[in-house]
């Protein structure tokens, strides 16, 4: 009866413990919780990844918040390391306002409490990694559509013939001809789809050489 319980989490920097949730703190103390690895308890705790327990923390040096303590009756104290692996994730605490001695027992129902604490953890983890990567992959193809859309304003506005030609490994995988190519050579971009040669075709006899040389350069 009266027995609080909280959780510490460790922080990007892996070297702070910070509060997260608790059974009997106002959401304001927890989250005002901060300890580094190998201070008071929580992180001695973190600090041996071994339970800790205290019958009687009252007066004790190694209370970070005496303050808070006080105030929601923390008076016997056991924590346990919250891991995934051997990857330190955080560490969850217990108290009874009153002197208690911890036994075998209630240390391994605590750390079991940890063990599925670990698993939430982790599982929000994986979760806030895949909804950012989503981010960025929208905001990647979004930004490629807009490129997209303004090269095609583009080469929509231009009264010049333009010819794009895609090469991968140096091999041309694909050709695109711009609306301008029925002014300039009197053939639309189907007409060159279904016959490669007519570009070079449409070159003087006596310049054709010289282009294809040119081509060649440009691919080589």
């Amino acid at each position: 009866p009266g027995a609080s319980a909280w959780l510490w989490v460790l922080g990007e920097d892996r070297q702070t413990l910070r509060g997260r949730v608790a059974t009997r703190m106002t959401a304001e103390d927890v989250t005002g919780l901060e300890c580094a690895i190998g201070q008071g308890f929580a992180g001695t705790v973190a600090a041996i990844r071994m339970p800790v327990c205290v019958a009687d923390i009252r007066g004790h040096p190694d209370v970070v918040r005496p303050d808070v303590a006080e105030r929601y009756g923390h008076v016997s104290y056991l924590g346990v390391p919250v891991l995934i692996g051997d990857r330190l994730l955080g560490v969850l605490a217990q108290s009874f306002p009153v002197p208690h001695h911890y036994t075998e027992d209630e240390i391994a129902l605590l750390s079991a409490f940890a063990s599925q604490a670990a698993i939430a953890l982790e599982n929000a983890r994986l979760y806030d990694a895949a909804r950012r990567e989503l981010a960025d992959r929208t905001r990647a193809e979004a930004a490629l559509r807009e490129s997209e859309e303004r090269y095609r304003r583009i080469t929509a506005a231009v009264t010049d013939y333009i010819y794009t030609v895609r090469l991968e490994d140096g091999r041309v995988v694909g050709t695109e001809h711009g609306p301008g190519c029925v002014a300039v050579t009197g053939y639309g971009s189907e007409d060159f789809a279904a016959d490669p040669e007519l570009w070079i075709r449409m070159v003087d006899e006596g310049d054709r050489e010289s282009v294809r040389e040119q081509a060649r350069r440009i691919l080589a």
